[in-house]
């Protein structure tokens, strides 16, 4: 029974050492948790954003000041968006009324010649 214990507790040894290995692999690939976690709460807050949540429960203030930009963002690209819509419906007039003058013009000119 002893030696058996001790088998067990090698093999546990072992899956710890591994365990841990993979843990320091995984930080040098992947960054410190530290960051890793406000990085993953900004992201997903982003994302539920743009999927149309209203609220946003959230823990970490790193993370909440990136929702807070992401927002930000998303305002200024709705606010460029709707200007450019507007710029190009006052072009799209503006040209059709110059069309418009140009077809009278013309009009008024060949009546003139011809009449």
């Amino acid at each position: 029974m002893a030696g058996s214990s001790t088998k067990t507790l090698d093999l546990l040894e072992d899956r710890l050492d591994t365990l841990l290995k993979r843990l320091h692999e995984s930080e040098e690939v992947r960054g410190k948790l530290e960051k890793r976690g406000p990085t993953w709460e900004g992201t997903c807050a982003g994302v539920y954003l743009q999927a149309g949540a209203d609220i946003l429960i959230m823990a970490h203030p790193e993370a909440i000041k990136s929702a807070q930009q992401a927002i930000s963002q998303m305002l200024l690209m709705q606010r460029l968006s709707s200007l450019s819509r507007m710029l190009l419906r006052e072009l799209k007039q503006t040209i059709e009324g110059q069309l418009w003058l140009r077809t009278c013009k013309s009009s008024h000119i060949f009546y003139e010649l011809f009449f």
